[in-house]
C-alpha cells in the first residue's frame, strides 16, 4: 500500500520556507514611509534615494557607522552585507538590463567632468556632454591643430566610444592624439562603472571575507542603489520567484531591517 504521508511531507516542507520576497517588500514599505516623512515634497523614489545617499540622515549615518565598527550589531550587519554580496556574485540579478552587484556597478551619475578642454603639444582637445535629467542630450568632440584648424568634429546623441573610434577623422589621428582624446572622452562620461572590491590588503574595508574599497560613503551609496535596484526588479516582475532569488532577498531584507531598526 502506498505511503500517503510522503506527499504531505513535501507540501509541509514547502510551507516551512520563509517568504523573504514578502519580508523584503514589508521592509521596503517601512523604508518608503520613512523617507516620505523625512523628505516632504519629493517627487519620486529616485529623488529620495539620491538624498539618502548624499545627505546626512539616520539611515546613512547608521550604515556608515556600522561599516566602521566592530560591535555585535556591526558584525551582524557586515555578515548580512557579505552574504548579499556573495549571493549577487553567484546569481546574476538584473534591473532594467543592468546587473546588480558590487564587482561592477555605477554608484551614481558623475556630472563633474562633462567638459574636458586642454592643450597638449599645441593641439587643442575639447569634449562637451550635455545631459537631460537622467540621460545624454548631446555630445560634442573637437580637435584643433596648431594652426587652429579643426581636424576632428564629432557630434552624437548617444555615448558610444566604439562608434567614435570608427570615424575616419579619428582614425587619421596620431597615436598620441588618439590617446589624448580617448582619455578625455572617457573622463567626460557621467555614467562610470567601478568595482567596490579591492586587492589592497593594507587599504581596504573588510566586510566578512571580502575586501571592499576603503570608502565607507561610496560603499553605502552602492549598497542603497543595489537595494533600490532589487526593489525595482521585484516590483516590476523581473525576478523569478525561486529559491536562488529568495536567498538574495533574504540577505537584502536583513541588511535593510538592521538599518530600519536604527530609526527613531
Amino acid at each position: 500500500m502506498a505511503n500517503g504521508y510522503v506527499e504531505n511531507v513535501e507540501k509541509w516542507k514547502t510551507l516551512t520556507d520563509i517568504d523573504y520576497f514578502t519580508y523584503f517588500i514589508k521592509a521596503w514599505i517601512s523604508f518608503n514611509a520613512w523617507y516620505k516623512n523625512q523628505y516632504v515634497g519629493i517627487n519620486s523614489d529616485r529623488e529620495a534615494i539620491n538624498k539618502i545617499k548624499n545627505e546626512s540622515n539616520s539611515i546613512r549615518n547608521k550604515a556608515i557607522g556600522l561599516l566602521g565598527s566592530e560591535n555585535e550589531q556591526a558584525t551582524l550587519f557586515k555578515a548580512s552585507f557579505a552574504s548579499l554580496h556573495k549571493s549577487l556574485m553567484e546569481l546574476a540579478v538584473h534591473n532594467g538590463g543592468e546587473r546588480l552587484y558590487f564587482e561592477k556597478f555605477m554608484c551614481e551619475v558623475d556630472r563633474s567632468n562633462l567638459i574636458q578642454s586642454f592643450r597638449n603639444n599645441k593641439i587643442e582637445y575639447f569634449v562637451k556632454i550635455e545631459m537631460t535629467r537622467n540621460d545624454f542630450g548631446s555630445i560634442l568632440v573637437t580637435i584643433k591643430n596648431s594652426n587652429n584648424l579643426t581636424i576632428l568634429n564629432y557630434t552624437s546623441r548617444t555615448y558610444d566610444i566604439n562608434d567614435f573610434s570608427r570615424k575616419s577623422a579619428y582614425l587619421s589621428l596620431s597615436s598620441k592624439q588618439k590617446e589624448q582624446i580617448t582619455h578625455a572622452f572617457n573622463e567626460a562620461n557621467p555614467f562610470k562603472y567601478e568595482s567596490l572590491l579591492t586587492n589592497d590588503i593594507d587599504n581596504c574595508l573588510e566586510i566578512g571575507l571580502y575586501k571592499f574599497i576603503d570608502d565607507k560613503e561610496k560603499v553605502f551609496k552602492c549598497l542603497i542603489e543595489i537595494i533600490y535596484g532589487l526593489r525595482n526588479a521585484l516590483f516590476h516582475g523581473e525576478i523569478v520567484p525561486n529559491k536562488d532569488h529568495r536567498k538574495v532577498y533574504e540577505h537584502a531584507y536583513h541588511v535593510l531591517k538592521i538599518l530600519l531598526d536604527s530609526l527613531d
